[in-house]
């Protein structure tokens, strides 16, 4: 995904890729909202995972990449580390402008990230998983009447009606530690997708409070 810091670098790389001035440059850039993990973009929509794709298009020419981060559903959070696939000119010219350069990177985030595109498997069945567990979690909210964002990654946010230190406070009595504030979103909570006896527990602390 690219960080605000970078997009001057990145501009220029991708500039030199397609030989356009920078007024003709029109960009597409699809992100997933970080508190609500709904889908929202510029132009088009994205999939889901923290993935981003962007398109930078001159009269009859469209340039494409596609990122896609390891922070998510391969569980690498603390350890930043994405890829792109773009086409070859514009791989080289990012390249040559020190765009992924692997002395930049950290050793142990590359070392995880390519064990997980070593291991497909882990991420298909952890999707499958993460749908499931997230579809229950969207099954109780509707019963209990409470809005919720049409979440697609691996957490729901939703409003409980009351100001959220409060229902942190009382969920923390019950072992149960949910993410910081998103203001202005000061009366919803988002819970991250745990192990499966992990989100039946936290359900019914939600249910109980909110029921």
């Amino acid at each position: 995904m690219l960080a605000e810091h970078h997009v001057d670098q990145r501009t220029a790389a991708v500039n030199g890729a397609i030989e356009i001035a920078p007024a003709a440059i029109h960009l597409e850039v699809c992100l997933i909202n970080i508190p609500t993990a709904s889908g929202f973009a510029v132009a088009a929509p994205t999939q889901t995972f923290s993935q981003c794709r962007v398109s930078l298009a001159s009269h009859s020419r469209t340039v494409s990449w596609l990122n896609r981060t390891f922070g998510k559903i391969y569980g690498l959070a603390g350890m930043p580390m994405g890829y792109a696939v773009a086409p070859k000119r514009l791989a080289a010219s990012l390249k040559r402008n020190g765009v992924g350069a692997a002395h930049s990177l950290n050793r142990l985030a590359l070392a995880a990230a390519a064990a997980s595109l070593r291991d497909p498997g882990y991420v298909d069945g952890m999707r499958l998983k993460v749908v499931e567990e997230r579809q229950k979690w969207h099954a109780l909210l509707d019963t209990l009447g409470r809005r919720r964002s049409d979440s697609r990654g691996n957490f729901v946010f939703f409003e409980t009606g009351q100001p959220h230190e409060m229902i942190a406070a009382q969920l923390i009595r019950e072992g149960i530690e949910i993410a910081r504030a998103f203001p202005p979103f000061d009366q919803w909570i988002r819970i991250s997708i745990g192990l499966p006896a992990e989100n039946a527990r936290a359900r019914d602390a939600i249910r109980k409070l909110l029921g």
